[in-house]
């Protein structure tokens, strides 16, 4: 879909749009983004691809369904809180921590554990500062993502 630029599967997804962005020569921030008045643009067509492709990656990670125990392990790895055996200890596990939800999927997807932070407040200046905003009308079609976001 975008000859110019070369597909990285092991690279953070995030980064990879951004690199996408840089080559076809798009706005890389959300408020230059949002001038781009022209609905079909690439960029924009781009951005809504990105955001929906995002989701089902996270579908692919983790999975769908808000019972389902391996997903909840392999989130509570990510959280670093491996060995819980029960579905009510592992949504605690993953529910307790203060972790931007982009960031634990980014990490469960290439096995690394995902930042923990000390309170809320921190967690909203990390994300507020990174621009790491799970895209949220996407994610509302996932029953698990649903399940695990916050306001912040």
């Amino acid at each position: 879909r975008y000859p110019r630029y070369s597909y990285k599967r092991d690279e953070p997804f995030w980064q990879q749009f951004r690199e996408l962005c840089i080559c076809y020569q798009w706005p890389t921030t959300r408020k230059d983004r949002e001038a781009d008045k022209d609905p079909n643009s690439l960029q924009k067509r781009a951005w809504k691809a990105f955001r929906i492709a995002v989701v089902q990656s996270f579908s692919t990670t983790f999975g769908t369904e808000v019972d389902d125990i391996n997903a909840w392990r392999k989130m509570c790895m990510t959280v670093r809180v491996p060995g819980m055996r029960n579905l009510d200890g592992c949504r605690k596990a993953v529910l307790n921590p203060h972790f931007n939800l982009l960031d634990l999927h980014e990490c469960g997807r290439m096995g690394q554990q995902v930042q923990i932070f000390e309170d809320k407040q921190d967690l909203l200046e990390y994300t507020q500062d990174t621009g790491r905003y799970y895209p949220l009308v996407p994610a509302k079609a996932d029953p698990l993502l649903t399940y695990l976001l916050r306001e912040i």
